[in-house]
């Protein structure tokens, strides 16, 4: 039920969109796409899926490179057909730990790394509202400074000594209290020690930052290959904080792999720079389509290893 609910949101919503900005004007703005463009983003994506895949390898080093582009791949088709962003980084722990000893540092890895993230991407977004000439932005730094504090402050916490005692002692009393939830608690006890390490490391957690804030530059930089096919002229900086603003949007629990939301957003943060709804609409669509070309990828590999595993049982 829930995930009809968040369809019909991400249908509901795009279909208003569209009818909204005239779908044949959307069309027609789709079709200013040149194919030297087209090949540019192309190009591109390899080498997004490569830093992703990079700045999730440092913290599992042990484990091959080329399994973890094959399984970042794989979240990412989970993340766009399951609702919820949250999806993927669940399939990637699960299929990288699952049967392993050593599973919860696998988990704490996805977590950390998905967190620091989301660091590198409130770096860039307080940056490009400081750079910004326009003056609405500014409001934006203190709600990206408070953000930020918000995600270090609870990043960081469980490394602090007086909490860490404090959580395991909670810990402690449920495995007391509640014998058969022992299992479960000794599996977060784990996750909190892994993290914990991670976090003791700051060259480690650096960067990570930095390849985080790489992989979000990517993405911009997608954004301005396209955009001046459909007539927006924007500066970098401006680019910095929308993405910013657009990606936090997306990550509300309201849609199917952000469909709608995202292009709700793009539509309306534009809006506020005089660029017209259907140009917007068309430039959400192509960012969604690049998003599209890494899922199939992930849906084909994905397809393929559940061949084999069927295969195995016969």
């Amino acid at each position: 039920m829930r995930l009809v609910l968040k369809l019909t949101m991400s249908l509901g919503l795009l279909t208003w969109l569209l009818v909204r900005s005239d779908v044949g004007h959307v069309l027609a703005t789709l079709q200013k796409l040149s194919p030297p463009v087209i090949a540019s983003v192309a190009a591109l994506i390899p080498i997004m899926i490569g830093v992703a895949a990079l700045k999730w390898w440092i913290f599992v080093p042990d484990h091959g490179f080329a399994q973890l582009v094959r399984i970042n791949l794989v979240g990412v088709f989970y993340s766009i057909v399951l609702p919820g962003q949250v999806a993927g980084d669940a399939v990637k722990a699960y299929r990288l730990g699952a049967g392993r000893a050593d599973a919860e540092q696998i988990a704490a890895s996805v977590v950390v790394d998905k967190v620091n993230g989301m660091i590198g991407l409130l770096l860039l977004g307080i940056l490009g509202a400081f750079l910004s000439r326009l003056r609405f932005p500014g409001s934006l730094l203190a709600s990206f400074a408070a953000t930020l504090a918000v995600g270090l402050v609870g990043l960081y916490s469980i490394h602090l000594p007086f909490l860490r005692r404090a959580i395991e002692s909670a810990i402690g009393f449920v495995a007391r209290r509640w014998i058969w939830a022992k299992p479960f608690t000794d599996r977060v006890a784990l996750f909190i020690a892994a993290s914990s390490r991670y976090l003791a490391r700051p060259g480690l957690m650096v960067a990570s930052v930095l390849l985080g804030m790489l992989y979000q530059l990517l993405c911009i930089t997608v954004i301005l290959i396209v955009a001046p096919s459909f007539g927006i002229d924007i500066r970098l900086a401006e680019w910095l904080w929308i993405f910013a603003v657009v990606t936090l949007a997306v990550l509300l629990p309201l849609s199917v792999g952000g469909l709608g939301i995202r292009e709700g957003a793009f539509v309306a943060v534009l809006g506020l720079m005089q660029v017209p709804s259907a140009n917007a609409l068309a430039l959400s669509l192509t960012i969604f389509a690049s998003q599209l070309a890494a899922a199939l990828l992930g849906g084909f590999i994905e397809m393929a290893g559940f061949l084999e595993r069927r295969q195995r049982l016969r």
